[in-house]
């Protein structure tokens, strides 16, 4: 997945729209999760076009609380979309 996500941020110059819909994720994935924000972060940072959409449960507080952690943590725009 990172090798992918390097190699299409430098291959490719159109908008990147990235959504996260996860149900569910521990510690190892909040790590992975920050490594793709940071590389998105980077390529905002560097010009490039980048919205990003935090999915959560109507009733999944946790999800929604973490989404609202890493944002405040990062420069990137986050969307924070019910469902």
């Amino acid at each position: 997945m990172f090798k992918w996500l390097d190699d299409f941020i430098q291959r490719t110059t159109i908008p990147i729209a990235f959504h996260f819909k996860l149900s569910y994720f521990n510690t190892s994935s909040s790590k992975c999760i920050l490594n793709i924000l940071e590389k998105l972060e980077e390529a905002n940072r560097n010009g490039r076009q980048v919205s990003l959409h935090w999915h959560y449960r109507e009733d999944d507080e946790d999800i929604r609380e973490s989404g609202e952690e890493f944002a405040e943590d990062l420069s990137l725009t986050f969307q924070f979309v019910k469902h």
